[in-house]
């Protein structure tokens, strides 16, 4: 992305927290059986929660990967190389708006292709199914993908 592109949803001033919390109703409203917001040190950083799929009720988790944000926002502010703690508290919480925003738009894409028959749960949640061990079907995949052998093109 170029540095000073505009990012999707930049501008927002709707808090982490407000947003995460219309990522649950929506997610309800789409048949998720239970919702609930992970924090760590204070911080929203994810979400997890229960969905019936086919016969199976299946846990998911999406993280909220505000660090990449963030550190585009930063790159356009540090001309120096040098912030004080203040700017980067504020460009921070941005950050966090800004990617709680964009999950929730990404949300309501993938449900309203659900709902016209475009897609299927499963098939746009998939990447988010948590497996036994707490690691998303995602995170796995990509560990997988490290360990393999590099191929013959």
């Amino acid at each position: 992305m170029a540095k000073n592109k505009p990012i999707y949803m930049e501008s927002t001033e709707i808090e982490a927290e407000r947003t995460a919390a219309e990522v649950s109703m929506v997610l309800v409203q789409a048949g998720a059986t239970s919702v609930s917001i992970r924090y760590d040190t204070g911080k929203i950083i994810g979400m997890s929660w229960t969905m019936r799929i086919g016969q199976n009720e299946l846990p998911f988790a999406m993280p909220a990967r505000v660090k990449p944000v963030y550190e585009l926002l930063k790159s356009r502010r540090s001309g120096s190389g040098w912030l004080d703690d203040a700017t980067k508290a504020r460009i921070l919480a941005q950050a966090e708006r800004v990617a709680w925003r964009q999950l929730l738009r990404w949300v309501q894409a993938q449900l309203a292709m659900i709902e016209v028959g475009m897609a299927q749960r499963a098939e746009v949640f998939m990447q988010y199914i948590q497996q036994a061990d707490g690691t998303t079907l995602y995170e796995w995949f990509e560990q997988k993908q490290l360990a393999l052998p590099a191929g013959k093109s």
